[in-house]
């Protein structure tokens, strides 16, 4: 977790990249599916938008620092067509797909 919930926790430092640049790193130029489900750190992963290779997102968003989950959506890019499927005041799952050219 990124939040400290519990007294008893302490915190563990370790090392970290951005997803953009892991997607570089490992030379993956698309994903077709990404499933996402980081309990609230979606909002640190795509703080820089969803890295243009990434054709569909299935996951659900957490509130963070208050900001809704819907709020998440507008960091997605305009291409990107999405559908809620449960959305709360702390939680929503969803689904993002690339809408790319026609034929």
């Amino acid at each position: 977790s990124l939040e400290h919930v519990d007294p008893a926790q302490s915190p563990v430092r370790v090392s970290a990249i951005s997803f953009a640049d892991l997607l570089q790193e490992e030379r993956v130029e698309t994903v077709d599916l990404l499933k996402m489900d980081v309990e609230g750190a979606e909002w640190e992963i795509f703080q820089d938008g969803v890295p243009d290779g990434v054709e569909a997102i299935v996951g659900e968003i957490h509130a963070r620092d208050g900001h809704a989950p819907e709020d998440f959506f507008a960091l997605l890019p305009r291409e990107m067509e999405f559908r809620s499927r449960t959305v709360t005041a702390t939680q929503a799952t969803f689904v993002a797909t690339r809408q790319g050219p026609t034929g």
